[in-house]
């Protein structure tokens, strides 16, 4: 039976196992003494506008021979489950690639982040993450070569590379794990920013911690401080103004903060102690 090309490119499901991707993410923040890390959102380092593109056009040059060894190799290595027929195989590898756990950064939601890159499409910044942001690098470059060159050896290397147990996925994921706290906040206001390492020790050092705040709460974070005081000053004007006034004043608040700034950003924070 011939497989079916616009089924698999238009596969986009999280693996059955994501769930769990999730809470060991949750549960290594919290193991630095983060009273709880916000996870609203899967952030792709390699974002998925790319992932996809890249995904179908492999997709699109491959013969049926190809993605039927694809899906088969996949299974024999564990990758995805050996049940099913082959369009059940490489539905569940095209899940694999697109939610590869060395390439996700589980964390607070896009809208509340005052450096969220999404917005343009854009690469996450590797932050405090090295052996991850290598990983998603090499799935840019498997992708990209199997593309260009089909073969069932380029299939291999990139389902080795999306293997959540092979060499170089575990070691993304133990990158992501150590540094998943590497998250701050506003004190005040709910945003939200990727830290450094520098940045997130220091973070552990102060302890600054409160269940529901999502990430370390760290008022003089420069950025954070710089776009809270301009917030604080914004959320004065803005409850002293009534009807179309208040609308027009979150208007001219977005543009003079400027970025992806969100009527969001003046959501408060529980009160601190």
């Amino acid at each position: 039976m011939p497989i079916s090309k616009t089924n698999l490119k238009a596969v986009n499901q999280k693996p059955a196992d994501f769930t769990n991707w999730v809470t060991r993410v949750q549960q290594a923040a919290q193991q630095q003494g983060l009273k709880n890390l916000s996870t609203v959102t899967d952030h792709h380092l390699m974002p998925q506008n790319q992932i996809f593109a890249l995904r179908n056009a492999a997709i699109d040059a491959s013969s049926d021979g190809n993605l039927s060894y694809a899906g088969k190799y996949a299974a024999q290595k564990g990758v995805v489950a050996n049940t099913g027929d082959d369009a059940a195989k490489l539905d569940a590898l095209m899940q694999r690639i697109v939610w590869s756990f060395g390439n996700v950064v589980p964390g607070p939601e896009n809208v509340l982040r005052i450096d969220d890159p999404m917005g343009t499409g854009g690469w996450e910044q590797a932050g405090a993450l090295t052996k991850a942001y290598e990983y998603a690098n090499t799935l840019k470059a498997l992708l990209s070569a199997l593309g260009k060159s089909v073969s069932n050896k380029a299939w291999e290397a990139l389902i080795d590379h999306v293997n959540p147990t092979g060499t170089d996925n575990a070691a993304a994921q133990k990158d992501i794990c150590d540094w998943a706290d590497a998250w701050a906040t506003h004190p005040l206001f709910k945003i939200y920013t990727r830290l450094s390492q520098s940045e997130t020790r220091a973070a552990r050092s102060a302890k600054q911690t409160k269940a529901g705040f999502g990430a370390w709460i760290n008022g003089e974070h420069s950025e954070l401080k710089r776009i809270g005081t301009k917030l604080g000053q914004w959320n004065q004007t803005i409850d002293a103004s009534i009807g179309q006034d208040k609308d027009a004043a979150k208007n001219a608040m977005r543009q003079a903060i400027g970025g992806n700034c969100s009527n969001r950003w003046l959501d408060a924070q529980p009160p601190l102690p």
